[in-house]
């Protein structure tokens, strides 16, 4: 939990320029894959989340490329097949996973440093609903921020995304348990999960 922030983290403490964010199940095509990675510019951070979903020809091109910054493209099959070798500038990759058993090892032995992140606890995600209410000027009566802190699935952003919605939905800046029970119902959201979540 909290990827993209340590992520950010990362970023700003190695005073990168920018940082890229990609998601491993969405490289389906080599040429996708292929132009995404020589695009990076140098010193760039990428986030690449779900690396555990990462295709197994795209985990060998990325292994190749953490190992020597160049890629190896194919073109053509068997004895007419033409491989051309093609330079990626230097960047920091940071990628997420949701079981570290699941992430080939071969590909995990080309990160120097890998971090168990633990997810927030209930009080944690309280206390985050108190900033972001906070920051976008919102009133949190007692009880509120556990409820909206139990139906944002851990996420500190999906708990800010909730939050602007159900201040939309409700029209007022000042919010309520029942402000909540009544815009998560609104919202689709179950009260009766956020028991259980709560409990």
């Amino acid at each position: 939990m909290g990827q993209t922030f340590v992520a950010a983290a990362f970023a700003g403490e190695f005073g990168a320029n920018s940082m890229a964010k990609a998601k491993a199940p969405e490289f389906e095509v080599s040429g996708d894959f292929t132009a995404y990675f020589t695009n990076l510019r140098k010193r760039e951070f990428l986030l690449m989340a779900d690396l555990h979903l990462l295709r197994m020809p795209f985990w060998k091109g990325l292994r190749e490329i953490m190992h020597s910054n160049q890629l190896t493209i194919t073109i053509g099959q068997g004895p007419a097949a033409r491989h051309h070798v093609m330079v990626v500038s230097p960047f920091t990759t940071i990628a997420t996973c949701s079981k570290l058993r699941d992430c080939p090892s071969e590909l995990l032995d080309g990160f120097s440093l890998v971090l168990s992140l633990e997810p927030y606890s209930k009080t944690e995600l309280s206390e985050i609903a108190t900033r972001i209410a906070r920051k976008i000027d919102v009133s949190l009566e007692p009880g509120a921020e556990e409820l909206l802190a139990g139906g944002c699935n851990g996420s500190p952003g999906h708990l800010e995304l909730i939050m602007r919605r159900l201040v939309r939905t409700i029209g007022q800046n000042n919010i309520t348990s029942e402000d909540v029970r009544t815009g998560f119902q609104a919202l689709g959201i179950r009260v009766a999960s956020l028991a259980a979540v709560l409990e």
